[in-house]
C-alpha cells in the first residue's frame, strides 16, 4: 500500500484489473496476470487508492472495463510519449475544420501563377555513394532443424525453472553456453512454433 501511495504522488492509479490465466492458455501458460493504467498526472489525495476491478475472465470483459476510462491527460513534458492526449488532439482537429470551413466561405482571392523555375535555379542533387562490400567475406551460418522431441514429457520437476534443452535449431561445432541457462516450467512444457 505504501508504494502505491508514494507512486500516485508521481501519477495516479486509473484502473486495475486482474486478467484470468485461462486468457493465455492457448499461448502455453495460464499465470495470472494484471492491467494497472497509470496517469502521468499525481493524485489529488495520494493515499485514495482505487478499487481493484476484479478478475476479467476473458478479453471482452477486460475491454468492457476499460471503456469507463477518463481521457488521457496533457503532458507535462513536452518531450513525453503521447504528448498529446485525446482531448487535445480532438481540439486541434476542431480548430482546423473551423478554419477549413471559414477558408471555404471567403471570396477567392485571384493570385498570380508562379513562374516556373529555369534549369539554373535548379541544385543538383547530390550522387548517392556507392556500397561498399564488406570488409570480411560473408560466410553462411549452417545450422540443423530439431525435430520436435518430447523430451519433457513426465520430467517436468516441480520448481518454476527448468534446464534450458535446444529445441528448435542446433549449430554444429557451436560451444555450450558457458553458464547454466534455465526456462520457465511454462516455456519448457511446450515446443517452439515452427
Amino acid at each position: 500500500r505504501d508504494a502505491f501511495v508514494r507512486l500516485q504522488e508521481r501519477g495516479q492509479v486509473l484502473f486495475s484489473a486482474a486478467i484470468d490465466g485461462s486468457v493465455y492458455a492457448r499461448h502455453g501458460t495460464t499465470v495470472e496476470t494484471r492491467l494497472t493504467v497509470l496517469d502521468k498526472i499525481p493524485a489529488q489525495d495520494p493515499a485514495r487508492l482505487i478499487a481493484s476491478n476484479g478478475t476479467a475472465p476473458d478479453l471482452q470483459t477486460l475491454l468492457d472495463r476499460l471503456t469507463v476510462l477518463p481521457p488521457r491527460s496533457p503532458s507535462t513534458s513536452p518531450h513525453s510519449i503521447g504528448a498529446l492526449s485525446n482531448g487535445i488532439l480532438r481540439a486541434e482537429t476542431a480548430k482546423r475544420a473551423a478554419r477549413s470551413s471559414a477558408d471555404m466561405l471567403r471570396p477567392a482571392a485571384v493570385t498570380a501563377v508562379p513562374a516556373r523555375p529555369d534549369a539554373s535555379q535548379h541544385r543538383p542533387h547530390a550522387a548517392p555513394s556507392p556500397v561498399s562490400p564488406p570488409s570480411r567475406p560473408i560466410v553462411e551460418l549452417a545450422y540443423e532443424i530439431r525435430e520436435a522431441a518430447d523430451e519433457t514429457c513426465g520430467t517436468l520437476a516441480d520448481g518454476i525453472y527448468e534446464p534450458y534443452q535446444l529445441q528448435a535449431i542446433s549449430i554444429p561445432g557451436a560451444k555450450p553456453h558457458p553458464d547454466k541457462l534455465v526456462e520457465s516450467t511454462a516455456m519448457a512444457s511446450v515446443a517452439p512454433p515452427k
